[in-house]
């Protein structure tokens, strides 16, 4: 046991702040430069979650286009359905990069770029149709098919306390709709294909290492 002494030493070896935490400790965890971080990931490990992206993304692009080229189709429409089996191409091109990247070849990258670049340009061109060539009729045809008598009434009584007629009130909706997805396919697709493109070098690592 140390006496008084040997107690008032360390005290004053290792004053305390006004928390009572010894300042040792206090400057220590104050300081984020001693911290531990995180290290970057392996090149393996990158590849992996890019197999795994490639795998999901494709694999629901796939789906979901083949299930909008149905619909068109079942609709009759003609330039809904080619555009939807153009945007499951465009999945299965994905899919098609992760399988040449799982057999150790580094071009898998660019079809997983392209296959974003594609699909971006495919959105883009059918919502420009979209835009430019709206039925009213068909589109009033859909609303009635999806809402009940008393919420018609109440959509034509919001048009028209917004100084819309009906009609004008399906062009704003269609506007604002495939305005929408112009930006989303932009937004998602776009950060897609960066997102590869900056794994690019680290799945060459990678796929390097495992040769």
């Amino acid at each position: 046991m140390p006496g008084p002494v040997g107690a008032i030493g360390l005290v004053a070896a290792n004053p305390t702040t006004d928390s009572g935490c010894p300042k040792a400790a206090k400057g220590w965890t104050g300081n984020p430069t001693t911290l531990p971080r995180t290290p970057p990931l392996l090149p393996a490990e990158i590849l992996r979650r890019v197999l795994r992206t490639a795998q999901f993304d494709g694999t629901i692009v796939l789906v979901l286009s083949g299930a909008f080229a149905l619909i068109a189709a079942a609709a009759h429409d003609v330039t809904g359905a080619g555009t939807g089996i153009a945007i499951a191409a465009a999945g299965t091109m994905e899919l098609h990069g992760a399988g040449l990247l799982r057999n150790s070849k580094e071009k898998g990258m660019r079809w997983l770029v392209a296959s974003q670049l594609f699909l971006m340009a495919l959105v883009l061109a059918y919502a420009w149709y979209r835009l430019n060539h709206i039925s009213i009729p068909e589109t009033k045809a859909v609303f009635r098919s999806l809402y009940t008598p008393e919420q018609l009434a109440q959509l034509r009584s919001a048009a028209a306390e917004a100084n819309l007629t009906p009609d004008d009130a399906v062009r704003l909706f269609n506007a604002t709709l495939w305005s929408a997805v112009s930006i989303g396919t932009v937004i998602y697709q776009g950060g897609m294909s960066i997102y590869y493109r900056r794994r690019r070098a680290a799945v060459a690592t990678a796929l390097q290492e495992g040769a």
